[in-house]
């Protein structure tokens, strides 16, 4: 009885989705499994599962998660198109979004008039700190002294998971972080997701950038040697680098542009969704569809990069290594009316983060142990497998 039950369930299912894809003209993509949908297609290896849909089906295509529709799109002309367009702002209401955005609010998950006010509000009070001046520079050198200075020891923190601990005022958010629920006051519970959009957005992916980054260099020391060779030429060692040294380092500015390419931290960035039905591309969206941009896949295009698997620098720089060649290619930050509003802000940080580490220490894989390669830990983010370096003060 109870097998019959599931069989109908299954064919009324597999029915229903039929039938209501014949009623879209929807982008190509591949088949799924009623009810369920391409969940096992992309769940365990997303950005080589978007990579391999990208190849077969295009720039644009179309899944299902469970019975939630979803397209991807894979150049940075279709995501420009997509992510300006004010119907597309809409932000996804699944569960996960929901309980760590206090119930859909802050910058990432709030959508509407909500998000409007609450990006305005953001940045207007992230200015009053420092945001965008010359004090965020120095609060940063000051995080770098404290990093550097104790010891050694003190570099590898830096592949921790997160950099909350590096900032003694912030080891309050655990406890801050539990209190949370005693509040119900949406003003409140906005204000608790914004300050969790920042520690997320911000702590967490620059540790994971700067993790990869160590990576990288540590696996290419004809890299990390040229790095440390134009700094030494332009700075010297008698000082720390600033930013306004960054126009004569073309060859860090143009590190920092492979690493955030190569690491592709998010596979397809946070989901936007159809606030109607409408067509995009030539092809019927129904409303609620999430709108995704295939990040990695471009970071990772063959026909773009000729050799997307290698460590590349010279890739964003001219011929005679002078000048750092922009690439609209490189989006880790997304694009549109959404994009990261602390963009310069983590540009500015890994710079002078990378830049003065490299400045003051040489990385080396350690050769006692397996030799570590470029495949990413899935999570929320791309984290880099767990890896033993060599770190040693320059002469």
């Amino acid at each position: 009885m109870i097998s019959q039950i599931i069989l109908i369930l299954v064919v009324a299912i597999a029915a229903y989705h039929y039938l209501n894809k014949r009623k879209w003209k929807l982008p190509p993509g591949p088949p799924g499994i009623p009810g369920l949908g391409n969940i096992f297609t992309v769940a365990k290896t997303p950005h080589v599962a978007h990579s391999q849909l990208k190849e077969k089906y295009g720039d644009i295509y179309y899944f299902t998660l469970g019975t939630t529709r979803a397209v991807c799109l894979g150049n940075v002309q279709l995501i420009k198109e997509c992510f300006n367009d004010p119907n597309y702002n809409g932000r996804a209401k699944e569960m996960l979004t929901c309980i760590l955005s206090q119930g859909q609010h802050g910058i990432i998950a709030s959508e509407g008039q909500e998000w409007v006010e609450q990006r305005r509000f953001t940045l207007r009070h992230l200015r009053d700190f420092g945001f965008g001046k010359n004090l965020m520079e120095n609060l940063i050198m000051e995080e770098l002294d404290d990093f550097a200075r104790p010891s050694l020891a003190g570099i590898l923190s830096l592949l921790a998971p997160s950099l909350l601990h590096m900032a003694p005022e912030l080891t309050g958010w655990n406890h801050f972080k539990r209190i949370g629920d005693q509040f119900h006051d949406d003003g409140v519970r906005s204000l608790l997701a914004v300050i969790g959009d920042l520690f997320f957005a911000g702590a967490e992916t620059s540790s994971a950038t700067l993790a990869w980054s160590v990576l990288y260099l540590a696996i290419n020391p004809d890299i990390q040697k040229k790095l440390q060779d134009q700094i030494d030429e332009v700075v010297g060692k008698s000082r720390q680098v600033t930013l306004a040294d960054r126009s004569n380092l073309p060859y860090a500015e143009a590190t920092l542009q492979e690493i955030f390419r190569k690491s592709s931290l998010v596979v397809t960035g946070v989901m936007h969704t159809a606030g109607k039905d409408t067509t995009f591309a030539g092809y019927d969206i129904p409303k609620g569809t999430w709108m995704m941009a295939n990040i990695y896949a471009i970071h990772h295009d063959a026909k773009l990069w000729g050799d997307p698997g290698n460590f590349r620098p010279e890739r964003f720089l001219s011929t005679d290594g002078k000048k750092v060649i922009k690439s609209e290619n490189v989006l880790p930050f997304s694009l549109g009316k959404r994009i990261c509003l602390g963009e310069n802000l983590a540009r500015d940080e890994i710079f002078l983060f990378l830049t003065n580490i490299f400045q003051r220490f040489s990385i080396s894989v350690d050769p006692t142990q397996p030799k570590p390669d470029y495949e990413p830990k899935v999570g929320f983010l791309l984290h880099p497998k767990d890896y033993q370096i060599i770190v040693q003060e320059r002469a």
